[in-house]
């Protein structure tokens, strides 16, 4: 087991290395390349990588088969879900840019310390200027090489700030090509938008795309009141990604208590940017030591499901530290129909993925100690202790027995008719509907802004 450990580490050094070299070496090449006045060489370069990673994604995902608009998305992990549900059920074409190849185009001629998401707009000194500029000068030149020999007619990503993006951002408007936002990132509490909002004002964010999508109302007059974007360019449209959970919902059936698997998942969650350390850690603990103290007298699989790869890496890493990683997998390429068909426990803080469990009748549990119950900004869900949507456990010892109780007390699984409508409130509230039509709704805002900049 320790040798097995060992050998993981080392590997996944290796390869990390291995690809921050390449990334290293690209970056190199691109920047060569712009002050050689080689910039269509470079457009080389990005096409053929857009289109073999296009293809290697094709290759596993199932698409609809007529496309009657092309796009280009900006390819990120926490990204993939959405994208292949629009792939899937719409007759929009994606090309995948990969992060890889974006990410070294942006570090040949910005350092380090640039590429922060929060800060990048407020990077406006003298030097910061002219180092925008001149990637803006290299973005300037690839773009219509691409736009020509890959035919998109719009640019999609998960977000309106990421520093990488911004640069084609302006690349597009000269060249009649819409960006359009597909904001993944949702308000939580009431102190929660407080906090967002004041982000947004305080560095003076204007989004310089052409649409907006948001997953609540609440995310949309957040934007609007603090000047990122008017009300005409924000839509919303809930989540593309819930269309397979309303599926999976449908698929759950007389035969689900009688499946042999059975799954207890816990949720992991940007403990490090909400700065929730203690909590996520007592957190992944209390739900490992359950396991142990249960592995013996129930067929239920415990697991964690992290965010991507990265996720996975950390939380072995800390498991393996306290002795707890025997009890439980960790898993990031589970699907959330596959978790929806056979999970009969759901734990979480902070993660969409908890408000996306709501639309089932699945047990439900949200730790709130530690930093949740010390900062309140934090929180995701306004702090109910009466609430039936969910239980609420307030220490690591309550969440361990309310792990024991929900998994061995099975024999009723219906919610209750309050139950239900609370979490059809919460899920209205954060990601406004699921109802298998989220994908065709952002398709519809991308070809509406193809039509217009045309």
């Amino acid at each position: 087991m320790i040798l097995s450990d060992t050998c993981s580490i080392r590997k996944g050094i290796s390869l990390s290395r291995v690809y921050w070299f390449c990334r290293r070496s690209l970056s190199g090449l691109f920047g060569f390349l712009h002050k050689k006045e080689l910039d269509i060489m470079s457009a080389v370069l990005i096409f053929f990588s857009i289109k073999m990673y296009t293809l290697s994604r094709v290759l596993k995902a199932q698409q609809r088969g007529s496309k009657t608009h092309r796009v280009l998305a900006f390819d990120r992990e926490t990204f993939e879900k959405d994208l292949a549900e629009i792939a899937k059920r719409t007759d929009i074409d994606i090309l995948f840019f990969p992060m890889f190849v974006y990410g070294a185009f942006f570090s040949a001629f910005l350092p380090v310390y640039m590429k922060d998401q929060m800060e990048y707009h407020t990077f406006n000194s003298a030097e910061e200027l002219r180092l925008k500029g001149i990637l803006q000068n290299a973005c300037n030149k690839v773009f219509p090489a691409l736009k020509k020999w890959l035919k998109f007619d719009a640019m999609i990503s998960a977000n309106i700030d990421y520093a990488y993006d911004q640069a084609w951002v302006e690349a597009g408007k000269l060249n009649k090509t819409p960006f359009i936002a597909l904001c993944k990132e949702g308000i939580q509490s009431e102190s929660h938008f407080n906090h967002i909002f004041s982000y947004y004002k305080n560095t003076k964010l204007k989004f310089r795309g052409d649409k907006i999508a948001v997953l609540c109302e609440r995310k949309k007059k957040a934007l609007i009141l603090s000047g990122v974007s008017n009300a005409r360019d924000i839509i919303v449209t809930g989540i593309a990604r819930s269309d397979s959970l309303l599926d999976s919902i449908n698929c759950m059936g007389k035969s689900k208590m009688n499946r042999a698997e059975k799954w207890a998942v816990l949720f992991t969650f940007k403990h490090k940017f909400f700065n929730a350390h203690s909590l996520w850690r007592d957190m992944l603990c209390s739900f490992a030591r359950a396991a142990s103290g249960l592995s013996s007298s129930s067929n239920i699989r415990f697991m964690v499901k992290t965010r991507d790869i990265s996720d996975k890496k950390e939380t072995e890493k800390m498991l393996r530290k306290y002795g707890l990683l025997e009890y439980v997998s960790v898993e990031h390429n589970i699907s959330f129909a596959e978790i929806v068909n056979k999970a009969v426990l759901a734990v979480g803080y902070n993660t969409t993925s908890i408000v996306e469990m709501m639309a089932t009748d699945i047990p439900i549990i949200v730790p709130h100690w530690a930093e949740a119950e010390e900062h309140q900004l934090i929180n995701m869900l306004d702090v109910d202790k009466n609430t039936s949507a969910y239980h609420l456990a307030v220490s690591p010892g309550i969440l361990m027995n309310s792990i024991e109780y929900y998994l061995l007390n099975r024999a009723d699984r219906r919610r209750s008719v309050e139950t239900r409508n609370a979490r059809d409130k919460i899920v209205e509230k954060f990601i406004y509907k699921i109802d298998s039509k989220r994908s065709l709704a952002i398709a519809d805002m991308i070809k509406q802004s193809i039509t217009c900049t045309n």
